[in-house]
């Protein structure tokens, strides 16, 4: 965004970081549940602090929930 030869980049405030991150790991994350890298998937999604975000992911990628998703990787 340009405002009087000012740019602002993204990602500075630690709101902004968190939802570039969580962003860029659903991204990964579906492709893992893609291509059925249950271990990966699950690993990565432990990243995720909130427990509701891990379940939503989860659910968004295919599984149950994230019992689920361990459940895969056995």
């Amino acid at each position: 965004m340009a405002r009087e030869d000012h740019w602002y980049v993204p990602g500075k405030q630690e709101h902004e970081k968190q939802h570039i991150f969580e962003h860029e790991t659903i991204q990964v994350l579906q492709n893992h549940a893609q291509y059925g890298r249950h271990k990966e998937f699950y690993q990565l999604l432990l990243s995720i602090h909130d427990q509701n975000k891990r379940n939503d992911i989860a659910q968004m990628c295919g599984y149950k929930d994230v019992n689920d998703a361990m459940e895969k990787t056995k």
